[in-house]
C-alpha cells in the first residue's frame, strides 16, 4: 500500500454481509438519498451514549450491520459499535513536512458504505476505500481533483460492483471497480459540483453550478439528459432520487419536483426566499426540506404544496430526515424531532453549538457535533 497510516483498537467485527434494511449508509440514509425510512423512533429519547472524536464531526455519521463510522474533521475515520465504544481509527499519509513529520489526506467529503468497506473522497482528488472490519486501506485511485460529495455505489449490468464519485471543479462523474479500485470510466465534465450524486434505476443523478440536474447511464457514464433548471437554480446540494422522480433545492429557495422519464420539472415551490442547498427527505407522499431561515417545511409530493412549515432555530441547516411519522432535523445545534403530519415539535435536545445531519441507526439519532461528541439518542433500557 502506498504511504498510509492506520490505527486499529478493538477489532471485534463480524462478518459484513448485504446491507440490511436498517442501515445508514450514505449522509443522506442510502444511495438514492432519500433521507427516509420506516423505522419509528422512541416518543421521548434518552441520550444512550457520547464519544469524544477529538475534533469536530460536522459530517451525517453513517452505519452498517453492528458499525457506525465518523469522520472529523481532522481527517480521522472512526468506527464505533452500537454503544459508542471505538472500534478502529485510521488517517491516510500524503506526504512529508520538511521536518519529517507525515502530513494527511484532508476528506472534507461525506463517508459512504458499499460492500463492506469505507469509501471517502479527499480535497485532493484521491478516493479511498478503508476495510469496514479493520480499517485498513483496501484500495485508493485518483479522480485528479477535489471531491466534494458523496461516494456512490451501483451494480454494473453483470452484477459486479461498481462506485462513482463527482470531481468537484468540472463536474465529471468517474466510476470505480469496487473491488480492484480500477477506473472503468468517466463521464464528460459538467460544471462545478459541490453536492453528492445518487443512484436510482440505472441513472447517476447530481446537481450542479451550471443551474441543471445530470442524469447519467452507469451502464457507460453516458449523459442520458441536462435537466435546465432555470436562471439563479443552482444545486450544490445533494438530489434525492424516488422512483423516476428527483427533488432538489437550489440557490434562489426553489424546491423542484422532476421526472427523470423526460425530464420535465414538474413543480417548483418558492417558499424559501435563500439559499436552499440541503438534500430534501423523501416518503410516498411527502418531501421535507430545511432551509437556514429556521424552518422545516413539508410539501406534498405530487404538486409540491407545502402543508407545514416549523421553526427550529435559525443558523447553518443540516438535511432532514423522515422516520415513520416523524421528522428528525438538527437546527441551531438543537435536535428535532417534528410531526409528519403537523409539523408540531414533539422533543427536543441540545447537542452543540452546530452538528452534523442526524442519522437513524437502530432506531437511535446518530448526530456529531462541532464539539468533537457524537451522541445516540434512543430508547433507555432497564
Amino acid at each position: 500500500m502506498k504511504s498510509f497510516y492506520y490505527a486499529l483498537v478493538s477489532i471485534t467485527l463480524a462478518g459484513i454481509g448485504q446491507m440490511a434494511a436498517g442501515d445508514w449508509t450514505t449522509y443522506h440514509g442510502d444511495e438514492a438519498l432519500r433521507g427516509g425510512v420506516e423505522t419509528r423512533l422512541p416518543a421521548q429519547p434518552v441520550r444512550l451514549w457520547r464519544f469524544n472524536a477529538g475534533a469536530s464531526v460536522t459530517r451525517t455519521p453513517v452505519a452498517s450491520g453492528d458499525t457506525i463510522v465518523v469522520v472529523s474533521d481532522a481527517s480521522e475515520v472512526i468506527a464505533l459499535d452500537l454503544h459508542g465504544v471505538r472500534r478502529w481509527s485510521a488517517k491516510m499519509a500524503a506526504g512529508k513536512r520538511a521536518d519529517g513529520k507525515s502530513t494527511f489526506r484532508e476528506f472534507l467529503a461525506p463517508p459512504a458504505i458499499v460492500e463492506g468497506a469505507v469509501l471517502i473522497g479527499s480535497s485532493d482528488g484521491v478516493l479511498v476505500a478503508f476495510d469496514l472490519m479493520t480499517g485498513a486501506v483496501k484500495w485508493t485511485n485518483s479522480v485528479g481533483t477535489g471531491v466534494a460529495g458523496s461516494v456512490v455505489g451501483f451494480k454494473a449490468a453483470n452484477g459486479s460492483g461498481r462506485v462513482a464519485a463527482v470531481s468537484q471543479p468540472d463536474g465529471v462523474l468517474h466510476a470505480f471497480d469496487f473491488a480492484t479500485g480500477t477506473r472503468v470510466w468517466s463521464s464528460g465534465p459538467t460544471a462545478r459540483c459541490d453536492g453528492s450524486p445518487a443512484f436510482s434505476r440505472g441513472r447517476v443523478v447530481f446537481g450542479s453550478c451550471a443551474a441543471a440536474l445530470h442524469v447519467i447511464d452507469v451502464a457507460d457514464g453516458r449523459l442520458i439528459r441536462t435537466v435546465d433548471l432555470g436562471p439563479d437554480s443552482q444545486v450544490a446540494g445533494g438530489v434525492a432520487l424516488s422512483g423516476d422522480w428527483a427533488f432538489a433545492g437550489t440557490r434562489n429557495g426553489g424546491l423542484v419536483g422532476v421526472d427523470l422519464r423526460d425530464g420535465v420539472i414538474r413543480w417548483t415551490n418558492r417558499d424559501v426566499t435563500g439559499e436552499l442547498f440541503t438534500t430534501p427527505a423523501v416518503n410516498a407522499d411527502r418531501v421535507v426540506t430545511a432551509a437556514d431561515d429556521g424552518k422545516v417545511r413539508c410539501l406534498r409530493r405530487s404538486d409540491g404544496t407545502m402543508e407545514w412549515a416549523a421553526a427550529i432555530g435559525a443558523g447553518p441547516a443540516t438535511s432532514p430526515v423522515i422516520a415513520g411519522d416523524t421528522v428528525v432535523a438538527a437546527g441551531g445545534g438543537t435536535l428535532f424531532l417534528l410531526s409528519l403530519s403537523d409539523g408540531k415539535k414533539l422533543w427536543s435536545a441540545a447537542v452543540s453549538d452546530t452538528t452534523s445531519g442526524p442519522a437513524i441507526v437502530c432506531r437511535m439519532i446518530v448526530i456529531g457535533g462541532d464539539d468533537g461528541m457524537v451522541s445516540a439518542f434512543g430508547e433507555e433500557t432497564p
